[in-house]
């Protein structure tokens, strides 16, 4: 029983140096409101989405995040298209069809740790001079949980962590985020774990694991390539590059960078490449069919964990349904 002993700690390592705790997503162009909250809405589609993260397969106690999210833009009947006579650019008068609301549960499992928690999110949706400024606030709670079953090692204050852990603790926490978007760009600010919680896990020598703060800055920009570019309302054509980045800087400090880009092929489907510091290349591609998203990324790290295992895989499913953008015809300048 070395080898879980030895994850253990080496999972618990980064805790005390304080590292990122937040999961990982390759694919967060997909689905961003699960790292900011302001998206909710944003678009005026009603979409739910199942993500699915298997990371450093063949590890022992390797990371694993599963989650599921549904959001929707608010609307009034009062802002409903009747016929063909409105207006490309009408705008709301009052704050009718400006909420957005969402929400979504996840499980997050590293090592012997187990997150499971759920989110419910607020946001605000400005209409600007062709685009749209948004923002959102997102109060959550998660269980967290060690499997002390498998920690067979003598030492009084693993001992009275073990205690401590079997029986769960119950944390709530709040994140905010902000995002704004054009036709052209999009660009956007979250910090997550607002209240940075700290618990004691032993009444022994003191074990504490603490919720680091994290932050997240992210942009992209939309490149047509061949002149069969057409945006909303009857969706994306020809060919449009979209370099990317995400930021993640700890409380502490630490920071991490993904920086990449994703061809479309209008809305039919997708590839992309992106390079995730220190050492990790991440390769994705997507197909969009009806009404439906689904999306594949392959990480493959650069570092010597990569001879102990088979890369990291994530498969994320997008379902959006309804005809806000062209109901709404606000929101076709966004």
């Amino acid at each position: 029983m070395r080898l879980p002993v030895l994850l253990f700690l080496l999972f618990m390592l980064p805790l005390h140096s304080k590292a990122q705790q937040d999961a990982y997503y390759s694919q967060y162009k997909l689905n961003l409101f699960l790292i900011n909250p302001a998206v909710a809405g944003y678009d005026g589609y009603k979409t739910i989405s199942l993500i699915s993260r298997e990371q450093w397969i063949g590890l022992p106690g390797a990371p694993s995040t599963n989650a599921f999210s549904a959001q929707a833009r608010i609307f009034r009947n009062n802002y409903i298209s009747k016929g063909t006579h409105v207006k490309r650019n009408q705008k709301p008068g009052t704050t009718k069809g400006r909420v957005g609301v969402g929400a979504f549960v996840y499980n997050d499992h590293v090592g012997l740790i187990d997150r499971t928690g759920f989110q419910i999110t607020y946001a605000y949706h400005i209409p600007l001079d062709k685009a749209q400024l948004s923002f959102g606030l997102s109060l959550n709670a998660y269980q967290f949980r060690i499997n002390s079953s498998k920690i067979l090692v003598d030492d009084p204050s693993v001992d009275a962590l073990k205690d401590a852990a079997s029986r769960g603790i119950f944390i709530p926490d709040a994140n905010f985020g902000t995002y704004y978007t054009t036709e052209n760009y999009y660009v956007g600010f979250s910090a997550s774990d607002l209240a940075q919680s700290s618990l004691k896990l032993s009444s022994g020598p003191t074990v504490d694991y603490k919720i680091l703060r994290n932050y997240y800055l992210m942009g992209g920009y939309y490149i047509p390539l061949d002149s069969k570019y057409i945006r909303r309302p009857t969706g994306k054509k020809g060919l449009v590059l979209e370099p990317n980045l995400l930021l993640k800087v700890s409380e502490t400090g630490a920071v991490q960078v993904d920086a990449g880009a994703r061809l479309n092929f209008g809305d039919l489907y997708w590839g992309g490449i992106s390079y995730r510091t220190p050492n990790i290349l991440i390769v994705m591609g997507g197909i969009h069919f009806d009404k439906f998203y689904i999306g594949y990324a392959f990480d493959a790290n650069f570092s010597p964990i990569m001879t102990h295992t088979f890369g990291s895989h994530e498969i994320s499913v997008v379902y959006k349904f309804g005809d806000s953008p062209r109901t709404f015809r606000w929101l076709n300048q966004y």
